[in-house]
């Protein structure tokens, strides 16, 4: 009887055991699986989300391309070169010719050498002219240089000494002499031509 007792009792151990154990192989089972079927939704949830963002960017730039293509998209495009090719071409201008006069320059072989008005004061110059015109002014000036000498000598014995400090002195002394040179040649030949007197030297003392 108690031998039968103990037996008893050891089965009845080993089967709470053994059920113990079943018990906790399923609850870890069981858990194991909740953690992948949770892993498995959250990839999930995350490829959706990347999906979405993929699609949102895609309609973005599909967006962005019919605004470039227009709304009839390549015809558009075809139909909009054509339309610019047949524009009338852009036609550049030519500037215009400047019409230049050749500049000759003559230089009056001897000085002009004349006393300072009301002065012991000696002036003493030699010129140039310049003119836009041919040669048939330095020809009338060597033909007539007599007249035109005596002209300048005439203009230069006016200068007096007030007239040597004044800063304009040599500006107006030479368009007075271009004036006195012009009207003695367009006496004797009707044209004078000179354009500007040039002081080649110029010495007071």
């Amino acid at each position: 009887m108690i031998i039968f007792f103990r037996f008893t009792k050891f089965l009845l151990t080993f089967f709470l055991m053994t059920s113990f154990s079943m018990l906790s192989l399923f609850s870890n089972i069981g858990l194991e699986g909740g953690v992948a079927v949770a892993q498995e939704e959250e990839e999930k949830k995350y490829k959706n989300v990347e999906t979405r963002k993929r699609e949102s960017v895609g309609k973005t730039c599909g967006s962005a391309l019919d605004k470039v293509r227009g709304e009839k998209g390549p015809i558009f495009l075809a139909q909009a070169a054509e339309e610019a090719a047949q524009q009338p071409a852009k036609i550049q201008l030519e500037a215009p010719a400047v019409e230049k006069f050749e500049t000759v320059y003559y230089e009056l072989d001897r000085e002009f050498l004349a006393n300072v008005s009301d002065s012991r004061k000696v002036m003493q110059i030699k010129l140039a002219i310049m003119t836009h015109y041919d040669e048939q002014v330095i020809a009338n000036i060597e033909k007539h240089v007599f007249a035109v000498r005596s002209e300048v000598l005439d203009i230069m014995r006016q200068v007096t000494e007030n007239d040597l400090v004044s800063p304009d002195f040599r500006t107006n002394l030479a368009e007075n002499i271009r004036i006195a040179m012009n009207a003695t040649l367009e006496e004797a030949e009707d044209f004078g031509g000179i354009e500007k007197v040039y002081f080649v030297e110029f010495i007071v003392q």
